[in-house]
């Protein structure tokens, strides 16, 4: 007979997990200088890209619809909503950063955000073999929106252009 490990689960109606032989828990209110991490990354897991990307991105579209190329410009703001939904397995890394924002070690310092502390603290969750999926539902679930935003049939649709009377 075949023994099955199981993968492990992070129960998310607790604030506190072990991974790695260390005490982890998630705070459910973070500082000034986390929340700015926090902006920076949420972006990155929305869209799939880093805010200079996504900022570029907004930039080059202004210039078409300056320049009057309204349809690649429309075509560009399509494309920026829709990325919401995809290339999702790109975002695990992304993911992991977000909740390393709000999940801390013992003994760690919620007034700051170390990225080096950071990938420690995520190097033992992945040694500990918890599943991902319960980073991603936490992940989702601190970005305001994003998941309404993900499971709406509108994304995968472009909106009509209104028709001239």
């Amino acid at each position: 007979m075949i023994e099955k490990k199981q993968v492990k689960r992070l129960d998310l109606s607790k604030n506190e997990f072990v991974a790695n032989g260390k005490n982890y828990y998630i705070e459910q209110d973070i500082t000034t200088e986390r929340y700015r991490w926090f902006e920076k990354y949420s972006i990155e897991l929305a869209y799939g890209a880093d805010f200079e990307t996504v900022h570029n991105n907004i930039g080059n579209i202004i210039n078409m619809f300056n320049d009057r190329k309204d349809v690649e410009a429309k075509h560009g703001l399509f494309n920026i909503y829709t990325s919401l939904k995809n290339r999702m397995e790109d975002r695990t890394d992304r993911a992991l950063k977000l909740c390393s924002i709000f999940i801390m070690k013992e003994g760690d310092d919620p007034a700051i955000f170390d990225e080096k502390i950071a990938r420690e603290n995520i190097n033992d969750w992945i040694k500990e073999g918890y599943a991902m999926q319960d980073f991603f539902t936490l992940a989702f679930n601190l970005i305001p929106g994003l998941l309404n935003a993900l499971n709406s049939d509108s994304l995968t649709d472009s909106p009509e252009e209104p028709k001239a009377k």
